[in-house]
């Protein structure tokens, strides 16, 4: 037995050397046909050859056993080592069965034959061709199964070369032809040349391998190897990929999160839709749906999972299993539609549709209909009932919403039909006759019915047809019926509040408008002829003309604003007790000036008691400048003005301003606080507007108090103000003033100022007011985006900025600006023609440090700018008459002139916060 098992010819004791060429060359061809690392022959006891065959430890062995000879018993075996499973697994037994043969050749040439005959028929059974080349690359020999692929004989295909018959591809197969140069230069195996080739029948593509043959001594006899032809195979996987990018598309285009797991429960393939949703934020490994169901289920992300996480989990994945209807799934904050769908290859299509909103929609009207039932049950609106047979019935809720007891109104069609409003007859009954029809789902319409009072009711009315004949006719109308004139009245007014507000903002709009682009071009005037009139360089008294034409019109534009604020009551006011005595006697100081120059004596009557009243210190203080500046105006030579305290009411105090004018009759009383009346003073050298009286009167009434006037023509006119008397404010020591910020003392002679303005009259105009100042260097960007270019090599001082810049506006400006460090503290100041109070406080709670309204008043623009520079407030604003300006800490250098019949005098004093 032991005898029987080993071969008769071993190849390592009795081969010789052409037999084991042979042998060699079956291993070469083996390898290559199997796409093999390692190959090697084993006789029955296990036994290898060659012996350094290849390692196996880590890699599958695959074997081939023929029996050698004719009688059977020993066997040859062909190992492989380190492939993937052959497709061809009957060229390999072949070769195996032809070692064997070779093996048994000297004791049965006849078996030898039949096996080299089964080899050559395996050949041409194949679809691969086996073939043999010389050092040269040249076919030597071939197997005749290429005939079947390409339509050429093997030997026709002798003495070609690869390249012969075959072209590179131009596609991600093109680097394979470089490697194949690389491996045959090198004489290492070649793996996988994919090669064009034409045919009869058209282009195939063909893969190329082949092992090199080296003889006993190690010399390169060429390569001998197998030729496929993979033009099907590549075919198939080019559809699978337009397959696979046809179901990418239709999925990205579904408006709906799609995922399709595999029979394993693995994730396949999904949409954008789903990634974004229920595949966001999933941890690594979690590719199944089972464990994107866990996962979202211990997020909390399914709410109706909560505190009964496994089952859950088992519900969910069988209603997968089962195929169950479409369920509505709690997801997160939202709700989802969701269908899975098993396909015949074990695969579930997971499809949900996001119907949140159609979900709140019914829980909203699900909630409405309670709450309208609710309503309708318990807060008596009517009901009625139509019946074709039984009439007409009225609940004892409708017949009281129209002023009846119950049984006291007519139960019929005709007496509802009486109390429609004539106007509203026809609309109604055209209504219903339409619902009659079918032409509506149900009837609903609003008009008047006559109350038993008289008077008519909006009403509210709907109803449906429940029942029909066989032949159409209506059988039977049910309905409700409510009042609803209080909602009709309540929306009349909400539309009208609406229609004032937009008027108002329109109106706002207008004027915040208007006064930009006057005070734009008057900035100029008055600056200029200010400068003329400084210099001397013109006649005085017409610079002067120029000045009191243009600060008219700038009084103008103020108190048209002033009463546009006033009337709209957003003319900010504080509540406290005020001094009367005391602002009397400021607001004779401010005018002494101007009655001087009138020729009027001023007498301020001190009160015998503490004469204190509840209101606004500075609007109280515009009011009297405004009636003591007219007092002046209109009064005679050589006349006089007296404030005095009128206490005769127990709960009000008087202020009262008399003068010694001309006074007025009762027709002119009458018109006095028209808009623009001036009493026909229209053409006198007397300056006004025909604002200040009226603004006066609105302002005392927006402190809860009143304007009383008394004249005599020929004695003058009493004009005494209202107001509820006060406690006097407690007397408490000033608050210690802040520290100002500290400031680097000036390193140089001059002071750095930035001033950005693209209107060129505004910079010639601030640059000739600082041209004589020695200690200020001045440069200008009209653009934000010129000024940020400046900054970079010249760091100012000083920014004064308008808000309305080409590009970025002035207040992005000092935002890009306070981010460099440099400039963090730099003191900036609004140089703008925006004049409205909402313009300031955004200004200001933007960053800016001051707030300048043009005009400016170049004659105290240096002043105030080296105040500022200096981290001091400017002592004084602008030398012309001028409302105090809305700022941080301090006025502006601005003209912004009250009228003179309001505020007058060159020593106007800054007030804060207005």
């Amino acid at each position: 037995m032991a005898e029987a098992s080993r071969l008769p010819i071993t190849p390592w004791q009795a081969a010789t050397a052409a037999e084991r060429r042979a042998l060699l060359g079956l291993l070469d061809a083996a390898g290559t046909v199997g796409g093999a690392e390692a190959a090697w022959w084993e006789d029955g006891q296990g036994q290898r050859w060659p012996a350094d065959g290849g390692a196996t430890q880590d890699h599958p062995v695959l074997r081939w056993s023929a029996p050698v000879g004719a009688g059977g018993g020993a066997t040859l075996t062909l190992a492989l080592a380190g492939g993937a499973p052959p497709v061809q697994s009957a060229s390999l037994q072949a070769l195996a069965d032809a070692g064997a043969a070779l093996c048994a050749a000297r004791a049965d040439a006849a078996s030898a034959r039949h096996e080299a005959e089964r080899l050559l028929d395996a050949g041409r059974a194949a679809s691969d061709w086996l073939w043999e080349t010389d050092v040269e690359g040249r076919v030597m020999w071939m197997t005749e199964s290429i005939l079947s692929a390409t339509g050429r004989s093997a030997a026709a295909e002798l003495g070609t070369r690869t390249m012969d018959v075959n072209r590179v591809r131009t596609d991600e197969f093109a680097a394979s032809y470089d490697r194949y140069v690389a491996d045959r230069a090198a004489r290492r195996p070649i793996r996988e040349l994919v090669l064009d080739r034409d045919t009869p029948t058209g282009t195939i593509t063909v893969s190329v391998s082949g092992n090199p043959r080296f003889d006993a001594d190690g010399n390169f006899l060429g390569y001998r190897g197998a030729t496929r032809n993979i033009t099907a195979e590549l075919q198939a996987k080019e559809q699978a990929r337009r397959s696979h990018d046809l179901l990418q598309q239709a999925l990205e285009g579904m408006p709906a999160s799609v995922m399709i797991s595999g029979p394993d429960g693995r994730i396949l393939m999904a949409n954008r839709r789903w990634h974004g949703s229920v595949g966001d934020g999933l941890p690594p490994g979690c590719d199944t749906w089972e464990a994107v169901i866990r996962h979202h289920v211990r997020c909390g992300h399914y709410p109706d999972s909560v505190g009964r996480d496994d089952e859950y989990v088992t519900w969910r994945l069988a209603q997968s299993a089962q195929q169950a209807a479409p369920l509505e799934v709690r997801w997160k904050q939202h709700w989802a539609l969701s269908a899975d769908q098993r396909l015949a290859d074990g695969s579930t299509v997971h499809l949900s549709i996001d119907i949140t909103g159609r979900k709140r929609a019914e829980q909203a009207l699900a909630r409405a209909d309670e709450r309208w039932r609710y309503a309708l049950e318990g807060a008596g609106h009517g009901v009625w009932d139509w019946d074709r047979e039984l009439g007409v019935y009225a609940s004892p809720s409708l017949q009281a919403m129209l002023g009846y007891a119950e049984g006291e109104l007519p139960m019929s069609v005709a007496t509802w039909r009486s109390l429609l409003h004539a106007d509203d007859r026809a609309r109604v009954l055209a209504e219903l006759a339409r619902h009659v029809r079918g032409g509506s789902a149900t009837y609903e319409v609003e008009y008047r019915l006559r109350h038993r009072g008289g008077h008519y009711l909006w009403i509210h009315d709907r109803g449906r047809v429940l029942a029909r004949d066989d032949r159409g006719r209506v059988l039977r109308i049910v309905g409700t019926q409510s009042d609803i004139t209080r909602l009709r009245e309540a929306d009349q007014a909400l539309r009208d509040k609406r229609t004032a507000e937009a008027l108002s903002r329109r109106t706002s709009e207008f004027l915040a408008r208007m006064s930009h682009e006057m005070r734009t071009p008057l900035n100029a005037v008055i600056g200029f002829a200010e400068l003329l009139h400084l210099r001397g360089e013109y006649q005085a008294e017409q610079v002067e003309h120029i000045l009191a034409a243009a600060r008219h019109l700038l009084v103008l534009i103020n108190d048209v604003l002033d009463l546009q604020q006033v009337e709209q009551d957003t003319l900010p006011l504080s509540d406290g007790a005020v001094d009367t005595g005391a602002i009397a006697r400021e607001v004779a100081a401010l005018l002494r000036p101007q009655a001087q120059k009138h020729g009027v004596a001023l007498h301020v009557e001190a009160p015998g008691t503490a004469a204190w009243v509840r209101g606004d210190a500075q609007r109280l203080r515009q009011v009297l400048l405004n009636l003591g500046s007219n007092a002046i105006k209109y009064n005679r030579a050589d006349g006089e003005v007296r404030w005095l305290i009128d206490d005769s009411d127990p709960l009000r105090l008087g202020v009262v301003t008399a003068d010694t004018g001309p006074g007025l009759d009762a027709a002119q009383l009458a018109r006095l606080f028209q808009p623009f009346e001036r009493l026909g003073r229209e053409g006198s050298e007397v300056e006004g507007s025909g604002l200040g009286l009226l603004i006066a009167r609105r302002l005392v009434e927006a402190m809860d108090g009143t304007m009383t006037m008394h004249s005599v023509p020929g004695v003058g006119t009493r004009v005494t103000v209202w107001l509820a008397r006060a406690a006097p404010a407690p007397v408490e020591a000033p608050p210690p003033l802040p520290a100002p910020a500290p400031r680097s003392a000036p390193t140089r002679l001059r002071q750095r100022v930035l001033y950005v303005e693209d209107n060129p009259l505004n910079v010639l105009l601030f640059e000739e007011a600082l041209r004589r100042e020695p200690g200020i260097e001045l440069r200008v960007a009209p653009s934000g985006e010129q000024a940020i270019s400046v900054v970079e090599h010249w760091t100012p001082e000083l920014l004064v900025i308008d808000l309305n810049l080409p590009g970025i506006t002035g207040t992005e400006l000092l935002r890009a600006l306070r981010r460099r460090p440099a400039l963090a503290a730099v003191p900036a100041i609004v140089c703008s023609a925006d004049a409205m109070p909402e313009d300031r406080r955004r200004a200001l709670a933007a960053g800016f440090d001051h707030y300048w309204t043009k005009p400016i008043d170049v004659r105290a623009l240096p002043g105030a700018i080296t105040a500022v520079l200096h981290g001091r407030e400017p002592q004084r604003a602008a030398p012309v008459a001028q409302r105090a300006a809305v700022t941080r800490h301090t006025t502006s250098p601005t003209s912004s002139a009250t009228s003179s019949d309001r505020r007058s005098g060159p020593t106007a004093t800054p007030t804060g916060r207005p």
